[in-house]
Parts: C-alpha cells; structure tokens; sequence
C-alpha cells in the first residue's frame, strides 16, 4: 500500500478517536487505536507542529508514582469553515471553527432568476466579507461546504437538479473553487444536516437512524453506522418524492402526488391564507396583526398545538385547518412508515418548526404505530439536537468530514 494513503489514514484514525473521545494520552491513543505508540508519537508530534493538535494538559498516568500522561486534543482554531445552505427562499452562509462553533451568520435572498454563476459570486463575496469582520485570511480557511435543495453529485460537486432554485445542472464545486481558490465539497442539504446530527449529538450516540426534515419541503437521510446511505443511484432517503396520492398534485419534480405536494410549508401557509380573516381565523388573524403576510408555518401550527383548552369553539375555516393540519400528519406518517419497513432503523431523528410541539410528536407517534400496527415507538422518535442552529451548519459538518477528518488534516497545496 501506498505509503502516503497509509500515512493519511492513520491520522485520520487518531483524529476522529479524540473527536469521539475527547482529549486522550498518546498511551490511550494507542491502547484505543491499535496503533503502535512510536506510530501514535510520530504522528501526533507531526500534527501539533503542523497546528491541527494541542496539547491540554496532565492526567495521573498508570506508571510509577508520580508520571503525568501529557493530554492532547484537536485544535479547534487551527482552521475555519465556511458553511452555506442554499434553498428556495433563502441562502444562509455561516463560518465556525473546527468544533462546529458558530462564530457569525448572514441570510441573503436566493436569487434563482440569475445565472448560477453570478448567483456564486454573490455568495463569495458575502463570505469574504464575513472573514473580513472575524479578520480570518483565507490561507486559515480549511474550506467552503455546500448544502443545496434537490438531487446532488457529491463526488463531483454537481447540483443536478435543485427543486425550485436552479432549473440545470451547475457544477457547484467547479465555479466556487474558480472564484475561491479554496477546497469546496458539495451535498445534498438535508444529508449535510444528518451528518452535522452525528457530529453534534455524541451523548445520544445515534449511528443508525433517518433524519427527517420538514421546511420549506420534506427531505429525508438515511445514517448507517454514522455514514451517509447513497443508494446505487444517490436517490436512499428520497422521501419527499415518494408518490402517495396518483390523482395529486403536479411536482416541481415533474411526477404527480409527491408527499412534498401534500404536506410542505407553501401548500399549508397558502391554503391558510386563502381563509385567512378576523371573521373566518380569528386566532391565526389575531396572532398575526391581521397581517396576511405575516401567516407562517410557525405561527399556523402554534395556534393549534398550543392551545390548552379543549372546550374552545373554532370557526368552520378554523377547523379546516385543523383538518388539514390532521391530513400534513396523516401523509408524513405514510411516508415514514415506507421508509421504516424498508430500512428498518434504530432511530428517526426530527428537524424543523413543526416537530417543536409535543402535541404534534405524540400525533405522528400515534399515527405510525397505527400504521405500522405496532407500539413502544417513542422511544425511537427523537427531535433534533440542531433545531436552534442555523441549517449552514450541513454545509460546515460536509467540509469538516471530507477535508479534515477524512484526509487527516493533510491539505492540498
């Protein structure tokens, strides 16, 4: 074997022991690895002169009476990230350090009626800008990770289709790296999110699971054993294009009855706002100002899941609504339960507004055990540990697994 390939995976091994670990020993690095302790000396002194290892601190070591066994850890402001998520409405660009730590975020307005090129060098220059205030030189960024809506090449960096932004394939990876001179890695946005739910959820230790997302549309991302699932033709986990109603509505896709048709966030706020009136919803009227605009998927599932009292008389539109709230709930359990008999996982993981409420979980649970007919699910059930964190952190977990953990921290040049 390739010396070099064996010199980049034993980095790589000893890199993700102490981002699963936290700070270890060389001893324990060793003990932990398999790998001899002059490899684990060799290696790890390498990387603490290149920056990417700190040493932390003393623990009481196992040998004779008094010896301290030297910490080390990964060096988390050794390299930044940026980290952007491009979707229909908006494109949130963010930058962290190497801990996935947040360090500033903007949103700009996703401007699919340009050419993607121009589009791309919007979204440089807003990067380049949010380096400028943090004062971070680009020879400090490790690189640039993309979440896009819609199907992805991700060997090849390629949006092939992203459902309502681009009507074309555009080589993502190709345009960044030409404008940027930085690495660029490209993914399908919900699967970025997925992986940022392995990097960030260590307690839980969730390494085989679905990772739902509901907003703007419904995606899907199948973790086995803390890996992505592509499937042979990178469609594993397409369930927003699963078809549950043949007679349904058309798709931005180009197939009739998507489970995206039925229960997204622009089917649910228009019909809601079609009704929308002090007469007619008085409580979506009066949480909103009487603002028709302001009608959100939010504010529509707050005024009726936080509701208390049982006794309170609705409208006939207030009840249509939770009538179609009912049917958004119905059409997400049947897409679920297709995908639970087919992948069978240990875990479904939830992220978007709609899965904050308890109320609402409880009705999903109820509703997939019924259709499953089976029970003892809610356990199983889990609403993400990312929900207060900006979707940028998909595009920041991508580059930090493929241009860090993977290569072990070695860096094109």
């Amino acid at each position: 074997m390739d010396l070099n390939v064996v010199k980049k995976n034993n980095r790589s091994v000893i890199l993700n022991v102490l981002r699963d670990r936290g700070c270890l020993s060389r001893k324990d690095i060793a003990d932990i690895t398999g790998l001899s302790p002059g490899a684990v000396t060799t290696i790890s002194n390498e990387m603490l002169s290149e920056g990417a290892l700190i040493e932390v601190g003393t623990a009481s070591g196992n040998g004779r009476a008094g010896r301290k066994k030297i910490l080390l850890d990964i060096n988390k402001k050794h390299r930044f990230i940026i980290g952007i998520n491009i979707e229909k409405e908006n494109t949130i660009i963010s930058i962290s350090n190497l801990s996935l730590e947040m360090l500033t975020t903007t949103r700009i307005k996703t401007n699919s009626r340009t050419d993607p090129e121009r589009f791309l060098e919007e979204i440089v220059e807003e990067s380049k800008s949010l380096l400028w205030k943090l004062d971070i030189s680009k020879s400090s960024v490790l690189g640039i990770g993309v979440g896009i809506a819609g199907k992805v090449d991700s060997v090849n960096g390629v949006s092939e289709y992203a459902y309502g932004v681009w009507n074309k394939s555009v080589k993502v990876r190709e345009i960044l790296e030409a404008l940027y001179n930085i690495p660029v890695v490209v993914e399908n946005n919900v699967r970025g999110l997925a992986l940022a739910e392995v990097n960030c959820s260590k307690e839980r230790n969730l390494k085989n699971f679905i990772f739902i997302k509901h907003g703007p549309g419904i995606g899907a991302a199948i973790i086995i054993d803390k890996k992505l699932l592509y499937g042979a033709n990178n469609m594993a986990g397409e369930i927003g294009h699963i078809i549950v109603n043949v007679d349904g509505y058309e798709c931005s896709c180009g197939q009739r009855g998507c489970l995206e048709t039925t229960i997204s966030s622009k089917r649910i706020i228009s019909q809601v706002r079609k009704w929308f009136s002090k007469e007619k919803t008085p409580r979506i009227y009066q949480n909103c100002n009487g603002a028709p605009e302001k009608v959100d998927i939010d504010t529509i599932f707050k005024t009726y899941f936080m509701e208390s009292d049982d006794s309170i008389t609705y409208t006939q539109h207030e009840d249509e609504i939770r009538e179609l709230i009912e049917e958004v709930i119905f059409y997400l359990a049947l897409g679920i339960v297709n995908l639970i008999k087919m992948i069978d996982p240990e875990n479904l993981v939830f992220y978007g507004e709609i899965f904050k409420y308890k109320k609402l979980m409880g009705l999903l649970n109820d509703k997939i055990e019924t259709l499953l007919r089976s029970s003892g699910l809610k356990s199983q059930l889990h609403t993400s540990c990312l929900e207060f964190t900006s979707p940028s952190i998909g595009g920041l977990s991508i580059a930090l697994e493929h241009l860090f953990f993977e290569t072990g921290a070695i860096y094109k040049t």
